[in-house]
């Protein structure tokens, strides 16, 4: 469903994937009845993971020959989610409540799964390169056979992307800045040893309890990726770059039972359809490096840590490490990994930025300062207007409701934004609210901090000039082409003042 909120502006910056297939019919699938498959994720729509599940049901689509389809549940575990939201994504499955899921490895291991626990193996998977050898290795499917014992088959893994520490204040550079802190991160035995490792504490606030605890400072981090952490809240953000913890990978898995009930031909389009997905994925992925290089520009800074506190953390770790090889299996795959990383190449080093400061307030011209003016705007949206722009005439009905016309009404001033709706009937309504920057085109960049797509982050071509902000989406690298209700919400005229 739609929202007249203005989160459709900050829409989904997912990837595009291509990837050529084909397939025959044979006799088994031309009498094989249609099936429709729900996969689960507790991911919104709006994150980089939709383009995996949705390039995933193409391909099993198309290799069926439309006989088998997939239908993805956003938020399976719900919203808000629960604090273990990927494990209950997880026990869905098992319980076969949902068909199908794609659950963070890392999750596993609460639910009675051991051999994934070598991926989150502190610091040991640190480069790209490296996650895509493992997953598209046959190491996969040994990972991904420990699944069988709790009812689950495993059909590929998925990588994300690799992690890091990212603090709200003071950065996290030593060992010694963990003892006594708060990390947010996931639920994961194997994680949470890390940090406690470390002498910290883990804990996993959602929603407003995690805003209100990195406002308070009783957070200090949270484990990230530099491709999400814009979702993260605070007005400072630093990550420490050369500390790589472990990589994201997500297991795409179906509940055994139905696996099994699907035909031969039926599963075969599935594996095959997997097999496909993991390749576009691992093809197709954004480089660590090149990630951090985006996010300094829009989010926040980059520290590193000295190579004797690189050591350090090797040391603090070790005894879980130690831990983890107490299992024959997990000791097995570890092994494999450290031979197929002393043959790739040391990922690209990811360089250190300073941590973007609010904008301070500016009362100059944007001719000289190349600034929007801090001010309240306005801008009035018809029905009208909107199907002369061409836009979907339902998108548009849904948008402005019974009125046939919104005031949208935008705040700019120091370093924030905050966007409003108001009706016919004086109702406002909190839209969304974010920080912003100017990229070095001079674009006008917004980071959403709430709202349906927390953490997205569009660009605008604008001028402004006789008190008139006239604003335009401009494309970010990677991103599909925007919706017509995106385009609804956030281009045109605003007049300054309200």
């Amino acid at each position: 469903m739609r929202s007249s909120r203005f989160f459709p502006l900050l829409t989904v910056v997912v990837l595009a994937f291509a990837a050529a297939c084909g397939g025959g019919e044979s006799s088994s699938d031309a009498e094989a009845e249609p099936v429709t498959l729900r996969l689960g994720t507790n991911d919104p729509s709006d994150q980089a993971t939709a383009a995996a599940i949705e390039e995933f049901a193409r391909q099993a689509d198309e290799l069926s020959n439309g006989r088998i389809s997939i239908e993805p549940v956003w938020r399976a575990a719900g919203d808000p989610s629960p604090d273990d939201w990927d494990q209950a994504v997880a026990r869905m499955v098992v319980s076969g409540e949902l068909d199908m899921g794609l659950v963070p490895t890392a999750a596993w291991d609460t639910e009675g799964v051991t051999t994934l626990r070598a991926l989150n193996t502190p610091f040991l998977v640190d480069s790209d390169e490296l996650v895509e050898q493992v997953v598209t290795t046959d190491l996969a499917d040994d990972m991904l056979r420990g699944l069988d014992d709790v009812g689950i088959t495993g059909l590929g893994l998925l990588p994300e992307g690799l992690r890091h520490v990212f603090a709200f204040g003071e950065p996290l550079v030593s060992p010694s800045d963990f003892a006594g802190a708060t990390i947010r991160a996931p639920r994961s035995d194997t994680v949470y040893a890390l940090f406690e490792a470390l002498g910290a504490t883990v804990d996993d606030p959602a929603g407003s309890d995690f805003d209100a605890a990195v406002a308070d400072g009783s957070i200090a981090g949270a484990e990230s990726s530099f491709a999400r952490a814009a979702s993260l809240p605070g007005e400072r953000l630093t990550a420490t770059g050369n500390l790589t913890l472990f990589p994201k990978v997500n297991a795409l898995v179906a509940n055994g039972a139905v696996f099994d009930a699907l035909s031969d031909d039926q599963q075969a389009v599935l594996r095959d359809a997997a097999e496909r997905t993991v390749s576009s994925v691992s093809a197709g992925a954004t480089t660590d490096a090149q990630l951090a290089q985006e996010y300094c520009e829009t989010v926040g800074g980059v520290t590193l840590a000295s190579d004797a506190d690189v050591a350090a953390f090797a040391e603090a770790a070790q005894p879980l490490v130690d831990q983890l090889a107490q299992d024959e299996t997990t000791q097995a795959v570890i092994d494999r990994i450290r031979a197929l990383k002393d043959e790739v190449a040391p990922a690209p080093a990811v360089a250190a930025c300073e941590s973007n400061e609010p904008v301070a307030p500016s009362d100059v011209a944007p001719d000289e300062s190349g600034e929007i003016p801090e001010a309240t705007y306005t801008r009035v949206v018809t029905r009208e207007a909107s199907l002369a722009r061409g836009l979907d005439p339902a998108i548009v009905d849904e948008l402005l409701g019974p009125d046939g016309e919104i005031d949208i009404v935008l705040e700019i001033a120091d370093g924030r934004w905050t966007q409003y709706e108001t009706r016919d009937s004086g109702q406002r309504e909190v839209g969304d609210l974010g920080t912003y920057s100017y990229d070095s085109d001079g674009r006008w960049v917004t980071v959403s901090s709430s709202g349906g797509c927390r953490g997205c982050i569009v660009a605008f071509e604008w001028t402004f000039a006789d008190g008139v902000l006239s604003l335009a989406l401009s494309p970010v690298d990677g991103q599909l082409p925007y919706e017509d209700d995106v385009r609804l919400m956030t281009e045109g005229d605003y007049t300054q003042g309200e």
